[in-house]
Formats: C-alpha cells, sequence, structure tokens
C-alpha cells in the first residue's frame, strides 16, 4: 500500500461540503470512494472480519454525524485513515487486555486476500499490527512506537520476529536478520554498516537472504490499497442515515454498544496520526517549472527562502518540524541540566526548569507561544513529541490563536488539550493543579472524566479526579462546592445544595455537570438548565439525557449566546 495518497481533487472538497450539509447522495459518493480501503486498513491491523466489517460501518455512520470534528488540515479520506488506525490500536488494546485476542489458528482469512495478505494477518498480534503499519501503512519506526505505546527497541523485534515469519530463510552464517533489517531500514551502526556491505559481497547466503527481506519490504509496501470484497455496506450505512437534512433528533440513530463504549470520534481526532508526509514532496511539482521559467534564479532563491523559514515557522505544510525556538526572557534558564543565557532550540527529550523570578519563552508554532514561570520544569513528551510537552512542577501561560492546532499538555492528573486559547496552568503540587481559561477553549481528561473550559473559566482538580469548571468571578460559596463535586458526583443532597445557588451565569458549570453525574441526578441538573437556556430547535430532552455529543456541543453554543 504504501504512501497513502491525502490530496483531495476539488469535486471531492465538494462532496465533502455537500455531505456536510446533509446530502446524503454527496456521502454516498463518498463511501464509495473510501469504503474499500478503509475497510482493508481495518482488516489488516485487526487480523477478523468481522469486526472490520462492524468498524467500517460505523465509521462512516460516526463520521457522517461528526463532520464538525474533521481536521481542516487533511481530507476526508486522511481523517478515515487516522480514525481507522486509532480504533483498530484501540480494540486490539481492549482486546489484549481482556485476554481475548485469537489465536492464528483460530483466525478465518478471506479467500479472496492475496497471498502476502493471508500470511501476514496469520501472524501473532504484535507481530501484525507492528509490520502494519511500518512496511505496509508506512509509518516511520517512531510513529510505529508511539501508536503502539512502546518503546523503539520492542517494536524493532516484533519487525524482526514478523519477517522472519514471513520468509524462508536460509540461515548458515553469524549475520543474523536483525542486521539485515537494521541495515535496511537505516540505522544499523556506522561502524557496522560497511564491514555488513563487504560482508554481502562475500556470502552468498545473506546476499539471498538480504534480496528476500527486500523484496518483502517492497511488496508489503505495494500490496493493493482495497481488497476485493464481496460484502456491501451501503444499505445498512444509509438506514442509520436522514434522508433529509441532518437534524439531532429523537430518531437520531445510536451507534452499536462496542463501538460507543470504546471510541468517541471528537476525542480520536485529536488522536489521528497520519504517515508524516515527506517535505520535499512540495518542492518537486516546481521543478518543471523551473525547467521553462526565464527566472529560475529568482525562483529557486525564493523557494529556499520559504523552505529555510517554513521549516522553523510555517504552521501549516511543515508542521511536524520538531524544533521550538525558545528564548530566555529574564532570570537563570536551565536546558537538560546546563545554564543558557540567550535563544535555544528546544528539542524531543529535552527538559528545561527555570530558577527563581525566571521566564522563558517557546514558540511552539506561528501560532502558538508558552511562556514558562519561575521554578518551573517541563520537558518534551516521548509521545505526540511535536505536539504535547510535560509539566512536572511549576506554572505555564499558554497563548494561541482559535485555529491553531491542537496542542497536548501532560500533567500527573491529566491530559490537557489547548484547542486554541488565552490560557494558564498551575502545577501547586504533586496532586494539585488548577487551569484557568481566559479565552478560547481547554478540554482536560484522566480516564473517563472529561471537562471542558470555555472564556472565563477555571477548574480547580487533583491527580485523582478532573474537576468541574466554575466562571472566574464565581462567588467563594460556588468555588467552594464545585471543588468538592469529585467525591459528590452521586451525592442527591448535595447536587440539589449546589443547585439552588448555581445562576443563569454558571452555564458552564452546568453544562459540565450534566456529563458527570449518575443518571438519577443528571435528571435534576437537566431541569435547572432548562431554566436558563432552551433547548435548541429539534433537540429532544432523551438526546441530551443519553449524552449525544452532538446534541450537547449545539446546545453548549446557545448558552454561549454563539
Amino acid at each position: 500500500m504504501g504512501k497513502a495518497n491525502f490530496t483531495e481533487n476539488k469535486y471531492s472538497k465538494n462532496l465533502v461540503i455537500q455531505a456536510q450539509k446533509g446530502n446524503v447522495n454527496a456521502f454516498h459518493e463518498l463511501y464509495n470512494f473510501n469504503h474499500k480501503k478503509i475497510f482493508t486498513i481495518l482488516l489488516r491491523l485487526l487480523g477478523d472480519e468481522e469486526i472490520a466489517s462492524r468498524y467500517t460501518k460505523e465509521l462512516f455512520v460516526q463520521s457522517y454525524y461528526n463532520f464538525s470534528s474533521m481536521p481542516k488540515q487533511i481530507s476526508y479520506f486522511g481523517w478515515l485513515f487516522g480514525l481507522a488506525v486509532h480504533y483498530s490500536l484501540v480494540k486490539i488494546r481492549k482486546i489484549t487486555k481482556e485476554g481475548t485476542v485469537k489465536t492464528p489458528g483460530e483466525i478465518v482469512i478471506p479467500k479472496k486476500l492475496s497471498r502476502l495478505d493471508k500470511k501476514i494477518i496469520s501472524l501473532i498480534i504484535e507481530q501484525r499490527t507492528a509490520f502494519v503499519l511500518r512496511y505496509v501503512l508506512d509509518y516511520s519506526l517512531d510513529e510505529t512506537a508511539d501508536l503502539l505505546g512502546s518503546s523503539k527497541p520492542v517494536i524493532f523485534n516484533s519487525l524482526v520476529e514478523a519477517s522472519r515469519n514471513l520468509l524462508d530463510l536460509e540461515i548458515e552464517c553469524e549475520v543474523d536478520l536483525k542486521t539485515i533489517v537494521e541495515y535496511n531500514d537505516k540505522i544499523l551502526q556506522p561502524e557496522k554498516k560497511s564491514d555488513f556491505e563487504n560482508h554481502l559481497l562475500l556470502c552468498s547466503y545473506c546476499k539471498r537472504n538480504f534480496d528476500s527481506y527486500k523484496k518483502l519490504v517492497d511488496s508489503a509496501s505495494k500490496l493493493d490499497a482495497e481488497v476485493d470484497i464481496e460484502k456491501e455496506f451501503w444499505d445498512e450505512i444509509n438506514s442509520k442515515l436522514h434522508q433529509k437534512e441532518k437534524t439531532v433528533t429523537e430518531e437520531h440513530p445510536t451507534v452499536d454498544k462496542y463501538f460507543r463504549e470504546e471510541h468517541n470520534i471528537k476525542n480520536a481526532t485529536r488522536e489521528i496520526i497520519i504517515p508524516a508526509a515527506s517535505k520535499r514532496k512540495f518542492v518537486k511539482p516546481l521543478v518543471s517549472l523551473f525547467n521553462y521559467s526565464l527566472f529560475r534564479i529568482g525562483l529557486v532563491v525564493l523557494a529556499v527562502i520559504l523552505l529555510v523559514f517554513g521549516y522553523n515557522n510555517y504552521s501549516g505544510i511543515f508542521e511536524n518540524a520538531e524544533t521550538w525556538n525558545s528564548e530566555v526572557l529574564t532570570g537563570e534558564i536551565f536546558l537538560n541540566g546546563k545554564p543558557v543565557t540567550s535563544n535555544f532550540s528546544f528539542q524531543p527529550g529535552d527538559e528545561i526548569s527555570t530558577g527563581a523570578n525566571s521566564r522563558v519563552k517557546i514558540k511552539t508554532s506561528p501560532k502558538r507561544i508558552i511562556i514558562a514561570g519561575d521554578l518551573t520544569r517541563i520537558s518534551r513528551s516521548s509521545i505526540d513529541k511535536n505536539l504535547g510537552l510535560e509539566i512536572i512542577k511549576g506554572k505555564l501561560n499558554i497563548f494561541s490563536e482559535d485555529d491553531a492546532n491542537v496542542f497536548k499538555i501532560i500533567l500527573s492528573g491529566a491530559d490537557i488539550y489547548d484547542l486554541g486559547s488565552e490560557a494558564t496552568i498551575n502545577v501547586i503540587n504533586e496532586s494539585n493543579f488548577i487551569v484557568t481559561c481566559k479565552l478560547g477553549y481547554i478540554e482536560m481528561e484522566n480516564g473517563d472524566e472529561y471537562s471542558l473550559l470555555n472564556e472565563r473559566s477555571e477548574c480547580s482538580s487533583t491527580k485523582e479526579h478532573v474537576g468541574i469548571p466554575y466562571r472566574m468571578d464565581a462567588p467563594d460559596s460556588v468555588r467552594k462546592m464545585v471543588r468538592l463535586l469529585s467525591n459528590n458526583l452521586n451525592n442527591k443532597s448535595f447536587i440539589q445544595n449546589l443547585l439552588n445557588i448555581l445562576k443563569f451565569e454558571d452555564g458552564i458549570t452546568l453544562w459540565n455537570l450534566l456529563r458527570r453525574v449518575n443518571d438519577d441526578n443528571r435528571r435534576f441538573v437537566f431541569k435547572r438548565m432548562v431554566e436558563y437556556f432552551p433547548l435548541p430547535k429539534n433537540i429532544s430532552k432523551e438526546v441530551i439525557q443519553s449524552l449525544d455529543e452532538l446534541a450537547l456541543r449545539n446546545w453548549l453554543d446557545l448558552i454561549e449566546g454563539r
């Protein structure tokens, strides 16, 4: 399959626009273009035709109702591609944890698959997922390790064992398959590289094994993007979609229980990783223009300038640049324990600490600046290294534009997502932290607990629980009770006492509270909310109380006066 094509022509873009407006015929056309590719990705990763079929249907249904979550910078297929990979890995982690993984002998392999596809699906789950991600879907070794939540050495060993099981090799030399894989993946140590190349010239067994391995990797990268499937999913998908313009009503189709429990497209969208595009490919189309232009030199100079500045500053095409430009503002700043006094680069794996009365500015992209205050310690996360940061202690101020990419901040008690905001994160100690959102939006998660902060709201949380937001100018009585909510969400009398003091201005507290309380208390919260904020047109009480995400977001728009 190799590098997937995520570009989108004008026709496809128009189909997406029409589908977003509720045009089912346009969505059917998008389905026709993409369903075999998505099914193929799911089948290769999951190794189970039945689950791949179910997930294909549910992904299309959910994408129809969650177009608002689709990132602007990628195509519809790119979005589905990332979701398919994400959901496959969520399912794999679940069945692995539950101990319900099928053995190779239990797997039913579709007859029409290619010989190589059949052998790949027959691999044990650890080897199959690593091999498919790395060599079929063309993720890098780093990306594969990040996606699987494992270390590079572990993933590399899985790749070696997968290759060993897929090949019929003659091992009659001291050079093993591990060395061949390291050499082909360009991670063999330099001092061993020349020795291995010389050895290949002399050893026919190793040369034969090396050629076989290269052929395997090449064949895997060229596997068809679409397998020949007999199943047709559209009728079942179409039965779940409205024939008229999309509205959220009592008839809004709910997804199958197994999918609803495991997945949330809005959350998954933040985690989508598609194989990083080579920056060079954006330059190649210009080469032909250079050959026919009278201004070659001027264009070359312009291209060099754009590349130099783009690699470090542009947040669109070159979003994957790993270097964050940083500047010492005041006081003592330490990078990996060593003092720095001027501008410096903040790289993955680095750690910054600030002294007393010290501040440092970090520019993660043209649309986001982070200021670390005094006595703060932060590090580049090993997960989502281009869009993530870990706060060990201290205080951060975030300044980002509303169209900036989602940025993940990891704390010991929660994952925080900046959706374009002006916000402050203050880690008070190992067990307590406060997040203040002055503009824009911040999302917070810890397991199943979720909170959304909007403009001029604040949230006090602990290592064990994500708190419920309250407005920054809320009276002390409200602040005190909201901060005690985590241990009283199922306490009927406590909830009713809180509802008695919440006012129209406390809409964000009520909205978050509705999502977190149990079913019995949800009735009381809903009743108080509709006294202040009537339900949007075509949204029913039952849909809201079922915590339908789209309906809740629509109601939040009304609460915020949008």
